[in-house]
């Protein structure tokens, strides 16, 4: 992801989600990964179930601006 190749990470980032669809940082980078490409629906929904999965309140508080942002996109 960080290298530009969003595409694959993308690959990478769902094949990661099916095997631990309970850890909220792999979530949260596939949310990235749909954001980055204007999958704004998709990225919504994983950041909210990131939201679900994590108890860290630094870390909901991230994933929240991130949710402002899709909402400056729509």
């Amino acid at each position: 992801f960080k290298q530009g190749r969003t595409d694959l990470s993308i690959q990478y980032l769902e094949a990661a989600y099916k095997l631990r669809s309970d850890e909220a940082v792999i979530v949260e980078h596939l949310a990235d990964a749909y954001f980055k490409v204007q999958m704004l629906q998709k990225a919504e929904a994983f950041y909210l179930k990131s939201l679900e999965l994590s108890q860290d309140e630094q870390y909901k508080k991230k994933i929240s601006e991130k949710l402002v942002n899709i909402d400056r996109q729509k």
